[in-house]
């Protein structure tokens, strides 16, 4: 959180804590491929996106 820029690459893996605003950008010349796993019980309406840029 708080700005921080972290680089991750194919097979890593990356936790991010609920409710911390956070966003992905492909900088390589590769698409871009993930795996998101929201655990059971999360109110989907609570989780807020931008528009793709």
């Amino acid at each position: 959180g708080g700005g921080k820029e972290v680089e991750f690459g194919a097979g890593d893996v990356l936790f991010i804590p609920p409710n911390e605003p956070h966003e992905f950008v492909n900088i390589g010349d590769e698409k871009l491929v993930f795996l998101c796993m929201i655990p059971a019980g999360v109110n989907l309406k609570e989780i807020k996106t931008l528009p793709e840029r």
